[in-house]
């Protein structure tokens, strides 16, 4: 047996690069024959390899979580951690570090269950075990104390602790900054990993802003690896700016968190062409996701097709591993039924809601505390797809045990699930209002208030819609049993209670109980416009800004019934004359805006020549000063440029605008054959100065092919001894806007960072620009460069060098040591 160590560690790097590939169950039939091998070892010799069972254990337990398998990692990370405490009380202080790491694992695999009280103890241990390590060795054993305090604040999370959780989220950042300090290569990726869940505690602590921060962070360090290690770095890239999207939808930013969900679906897609088997999941479930922000901002066509392509994906990824995927399928389905609802296929949605609630129950039975949530929330889908096909006796009772499962789960699980409840019970009140149950529908309305009333206190930024939007449901529900005064008497409490909070919110309140008057009985309709001119008359959007509240009491005193009443109660009650946006017309708001959210300004375009007159008046204008209030920045740019037509012509106007978006779409094209064919079609795109954040290769590119023709352009970045040969000849040439060109080619396509940092300087130093040269930055990149390389590029700068010795012969001096590693 004296090999047998040597074959079960074998097996064990066996098993980490077939999970690398991902072959998830050979890594776990490889992982468990080490398994048996260290504990033949140990039966031989009692009390010789307990520390390395317990080792193989810990990955036994890991792969078994990776197939899926949670129930059946649980067994192995508990013998592991039992097997290392039995050896440190036997005194056996050098396993300490083992049964941290241990319990850190456990921690998690607990965690996987749904028992966030036993996977918290578990998380609490490690840091406690390590904080003791710390204090008698404080260098050794900081990496591990701050990976056991990252897991520790997500226990927290899991666990209902928000705030709790914070700390141990800052630490672990704080240590792993500390650590990218002093060996960046070592802990830069920790650094970028801690700052990601640093994001997640913040923003589950209230403060968005911050979050958005740190998410932000997490992404640029990531994007400075990905730049220097692709390779590792780039799955990790496309999941922290998927995160980074999540928080920016969470603060309402919709628009800006779309760029970001598209890039990592991008990132997700590079990553399958090179190698399918480890990204396929990852990449389906961005692709969710960004079906998810597209509906958001309103692309249902959009988010129906990234959802079926995701669902083509986890179907596949389903059929061969089951117990890892279904729960993947199940959330798709969710989704898609969704989509398909808004994209007017009820009959579709339906049909994969129900697929996605059978999915869940069978989840659910094997696993109640991990799944039963996302049953309750499917249910809850599918008993909208069932009322949109015309069926709402069939959607009351499957809203009933949603909302049943929710109450369920918050009672025994705290808080965390208390958005999931109030959506809930929402829906329910809507369900019964279809079925003329208006009793019941009040009564689960005022619950689904008061759950969102606590969480929009916590949270208004992101719970203030789903507050009125519930708050709206319960007063229609009081207005179906007669009770305008309960409805009123709603409103009032609801505006009482934000208005020593959040202001803000308690001004929208306001708005909405003024809107509601306005289709009240008697004289209360007379009180909504009054309130409503006063409110307009007296405050003023915030700073001129986008303001939603502005935006919903001008629309409604547009749309009330009495426009005469109106317009007197606005000269008694300001002393002016009615203004020109009170007589705008619905017809023209919807233009304006069809014209100033156009997709491209090639359609943009078109809006204005099939509608020139109208968009050329006095009340298109007005309109244009109106959608202000939603979107301040759209509204300036369409102004300038309904200016800029009217002054000199749509085609002068225009052309500009779309070069430089087609110019952007050029850039973004899939690989240099599409870009070929883009800029084919596009020849116009020779004509323009590309922006300075346009990537100098493309800038090479476009300027090559203005002087040498396309061919010549793309043979450039396609084929590595044409750019050596185009080097070759700006070298003979002496031609440094050509070496600058090729510099940014061999850095940004062919990521040959020495030639291209070399070529760089070369052509800086022809073209006069020596203060911008730093000769000694190639040395640090030339122990990393193949010798054929390095001396090729010594040949060229000596030869150069010696033909321009004057007036920089010391900066060519500099980089020719630099070269020759005399640097």
């Amino acid at each position: 047996m004296d090999t047998a160590p040597f074959l079960a560690q074998a097996l064990h790097h066996f098993s980490a690069r077939l999970g690398a590939e991902g072959d998830l169950d050979g890594a776990l039939g490889a992982a468990r024959e080490a398994l048996s091998l260290w504990e033949e070892l140990e039966r031989l010799s009692p009390g010789t390899h307990r520390a390395a069972v317990a080792g193989a254990l810990h990955i036994v337990a890991g792969r078994c979580a990776a197939t899926g398998d949670r129930s059946g990692a649980v067994a192995p990370a508990r013998e592991a951690v039992r097997i290392q405490q039995a050896l440190v009380r036997s005194g056996a202080d050098t396993s300490l570090p083992g049964l941290a790491s241990s319990l850190v694992a456990l921690s998690n695999r607990v965690a996987d269950l749904g028992d966030h009280r036993e996977a918290l103890a578990h998380a609490e241990g490690a840091v406690g075990i390590f904080r003791e390590l710390i204090a008698r060795s404080p260098k050794a054993f900081r990496p591990g104390l701050a990976g056991a305090l990252g897991n520790l604040a997500d226990r927290l999370a899991e666990a209902g602790d928000r705030q709790g959780a914070l700390a141990p989220a800052q630490e672990c950042a704080r240590l792993h900054a500390e650590l990218a300090v002093e060996h960046p290569e070592a802990f830069r990726a920790d650094l970028a990993l801690s700052l990601d869940t640093l994001a997640n505690r913040t923003a589950d602590a209230g403060d968005r802003d911050t979050a958005l921060a740190f998410a932000r962070e997490a992404v640029r360090v990531q994007r400075e690896l990905a730049a220097h290690h692709q390779a590792v770095s780039l799955p990790r890239l496309a999941g922290f700016l998927h995160n980074l999207a999540s928080h920016l939808a969470a603060a309402g930013e919709s628009a800006a968190a779309l760029p970001h969900i598209e890039e990592a679906v991008g990132v997700h897609r590079q990553l399958v062409s090179q190698d399918p088997i480890p990204f396929r999941s990852e990449f389906a479930t961005a692709l969710n996701t960004l079906g998810t922000h597209r509906a958001y901002v309103g692309d249902v066509s959009g988010a129906l097709d990234a959802a079926q392509e995701a669902l083509v994906i986890h179907r596949d990824l389903a059929a061969r591993q089951p117990d890892v995927f279904r729960p993947d399928l199940a959330t798709t389905l969710n989704n898609l039924g969704n989509h398909l609802n808004s994209t007017g296929d009820p009959a579709a949605g339906l049909r994969a809601a129900e697929e996605a609630v059978a999915l869940y129950r069978a989840l659910a039975a094997q696993n109640p505390a991990a799944y039963r949530p996302a049953l309750a929330v499917a249910l809850g889908s599918l008993a909208q797809n069932l009322a949109d096909v015309g069926r709402p006796e069939k959607a009351l009772p499957t809203a009933r045990e949603g909302a049943r499962l929710l109450r369920e789960i918050v009672v025994g699980q705290g808080e965390t699930f208390l958005p999931d409840l109030a959506r809930s019970l929402h829906g329910l009140g809507r369900h019964l209002g279809l079925n003329h149950d208006d009793e019941e529908a009040v009564s689960a309305a005022r619950e689904a208030v008061a759950a969102y009333r606590i969480l929009a206190l916590e949270n208004p930024t992101a719970f203030e819609n789903a507050l009125i939007s519930a708050l709206t449901g319960l007063t229609q529900a009081l207005v179906r049993i007669d009770d305008h005064a309960a409805a009123v008497r709603e409103f009032d409490g609801a505006v009482e209670a934000f208005a020593s909070t959040h202001a803000p919110t308690a001004r929208r309140l306001g708005v909405e109980r003024s809107v509601f008057l306005l289709d009240c009985p008697g004289p209360r309709a007379s009180t909504g416009v009054q309130a409503l001119v006063s409110f307009l008359d007296e405050d003023p959007a915030p700073d001129g800004g986008a303001d939603v509240a502005t935006v919903r009491a001008r629309r409604a005193l547009r749309a009330h019934g009495d426009a005469e009443a109106v317009r007197t109660m606005w000269e008694e009650e300001t002393f002016t004359s009615a203004p020109a946006w009170l007589a705008l017309s619905p017809e023209t708001l919807d233009l304006v805006g069809s014209w100033m959210f156009a997709p491209n300004w090639p359609q943009s375009r078109d809006v204005w020549s099939r509608n020139a007159d109208a968009l050329s008046s006095e009340e298109a204008a007005t309109a244009l000063d109106e959608l202000a209030f939603l979107d301040p920045r759209t509204a300036r740019l369409h102004a300038a440029l309904r200016r800029a037509v009217l002054t000199h012509g749509v085609t002068a106007a225009y052309d500009p605008l779309i070069l430089t978006e087609q110019l952007a779409e050029w850039v973004e094209c899939a690989d240099w054959a599409e870009s070929r064919a883009f800029l084919q079609e596009h020849p116009r795109l020779l004509t323009t100065e590309p922006p300075q954040s346009t990537p100098l290769a493309h800038v090479a590119v476009l300027d090559v092919a203005r002087t040498e023709g396309l061919d010549s352009a793309y043979r450039l970045v396609e084929d590595r001894d044409a750019l050596q040969a185009y080097v070759e000849r700006a070298l003979a040439a002496e031609d440094s806007n050509a070496l600058l060109h090729a510099a940014a080619v061999e850095g940004e396509v062919f990521d040959d960072k020495l030639s291209s940092l070399t070529h760089a300087q070369a052509g800086m130093v022809l073209a006069g620009a020596v203060e911008d040269v730093e000769p000694e930055d190639p040395a640090t990149l030339v122990p990393r460069a193949p010798e054929v390389i390095r001396a090729r590029l010594l040949r060229e700068i000596l030869a150069l060098s010696s033909r321009h010795i004057r007036p920089h012969g010391e900066t060519w001096l500099r980089i020719v040591q630099a070269l020759s590693g005399a640097a």
